[in-house]
Order: C-alpha cells, then sequence, then structure tokens
C-alpha cells in the first residue's frame, strides 16, 4: 500500500485505472492525465492528486486509487466534493 504523499509510476496508474500502461502514456502525451516526466528520461510520475482528479473528471471509481493508498470512505466523499465544484 502507498502512503498518499507518494508518487506513481505509469505501470501503478495502469493497475490502477486497469488500463494498459500505454493508454496512460497516451493520457499524458494528449494531457489529459496531469503529472510530470523525470528530468533527462521519458518515465512519468503522477501524484495522488494528479490521479483523483483525472478519475473524478473520467468517472473512473474512485475507490479503486483510494484501495490503492488506503484512504477511507469518509474522506473519499469530501475529496471528490471539492474536486466537482
Amino acid at each position: 500500500m502507498k502512503k498518499s504523499s507518494d508518487v506513481f509510476t505509469t505501470s501503478e496508474v495502469a493497475s490502477i485505472c486497469r488500463v494498459s500502461t500505454r493508454i496512460v502514456t497516451k493520457w499524458y502525451d494528449n494531457q489529459i492525465l496531469t503529472g510530470y516526466t523525470l528530468p533527462g528520461s521519458k518515465h512519468r510520475r503522477f501524484t495522488e492528486s494528479d490521479i483523483r482528479t483525472f478519475m473524478v473528471q473520467q468517472k473512473l471509481p474512485i475507490d479503486w486509487l483510494d484501495q490503492a493508498v488506503g484512504k477511507s470512505p469518509e474522506k473519499i466523499e469530501v475529496v471528490e466534493t471539492a474536486i466537482s465544484e
């Protein structure tokens, strides 16, 4: 289980969103998913906030992310409300 302050790799985001790594790369390249590229490489990283915002916008189940970082349902509702407003 990751800490919420950790960053996620392309593979980890793919696992959370239940898609291939290539799809996550395309989301990033097409500016659908926000993140950053490590200096001097093509490796991408994504914060929990980046992923959560993306999942809310794309109407993906947030509980997939929360299971990955170990969040409780009470905290989820507060964050989802703040993002959607």
